[in-house]
């Protein structure tokens, strides 16, 4: 009867999942090496089956890890509540992923992941994608109806148009580790969309 698998204490799971996001990211998923992870990180094999059983496994873990921190961020407004303008809300987004980007550098990691186009839809990936796709959708209809950004495009194509600014966007401002100005940028980038081609026009 084979050993028991050795428990991994916090200190080097959190080693092991910083050096799988380096690993993922510099390589993307396939490429990624399972041996030279877990060589870096110091975990052995057995116990890293033991509690992950595969590759996939191990992003499930990294992906609920860094989204740790997003709820708040996500979470739509009470019923009834007084909904917020677009100004303020991509204001008070860019504030909030400054803090998040500050206090949490691992949540930083999964701006970068979710752009990785061979990345499997692990639960916990699902689950970020379809929450971010739902607050941006219910901000969408508020804001269109409310004449605050532009109606002309069909709102799936505006949104599924939306959701690839803001990657661009996160990625800009992820690359430049969060500078108040890259964040700016993002955001007026943001704004511009939403608006629509003729928000300068007088």
């Amino acid at each position: 009867m084979g050993r028991p698998a050795k428990p991994i204490d916090e200190d080097r799971l959190s080693r092991l999942l910083d050096v799988a996001a380096e690993e993922f990211l510099a390589r993307g998923y396939e490429q990624a090496s399972l041996n030279r992870i877990l060589e870096r990180s110091g975990v052995a094999k057995s116990s890293f089956y033991h509690y992950f059983g595969d590759k996939a496994g191990l992003l499930e873990t990294l992906a609920r890890s860094a989204g740790e921190g997003f709820d708040e961020l996500l979470r739509p407004p009470e019923p009834g509540g007084r909904f917020p303008g677009m100004d303020a809300v991509l204001r008070d987004t860019s504030d909030r992923l400054a803090a998040l980007a500050r206090d949490r550098p691992r949540a930083v990691t999964l701006g970068h992941l979710i752009a990785l186009p061979d990345l499997p839809e692990v639960p916990a990936v699902r689950s970020f994608r379809a929450a971010v796709g739902s607050r941006v959708l219910r901000l969408l209809l508020v804001w269109r109806r409310r004449g605050e950004i532009s109606a002309v495009l069909p709102l799936r194509l505006q949104l599924a148009a939306l959701l690839a600014v803001v990657q661009v966007a996160d990625r800009w401002v992820l690359d430049r580790n969060a500078a108040p100005d890259a964040a700016a940028q993002a955001e007026e980038l943001i704004a511009q969309f939403l608006r629509g081609p003729n928000a300068g026009d007088s």
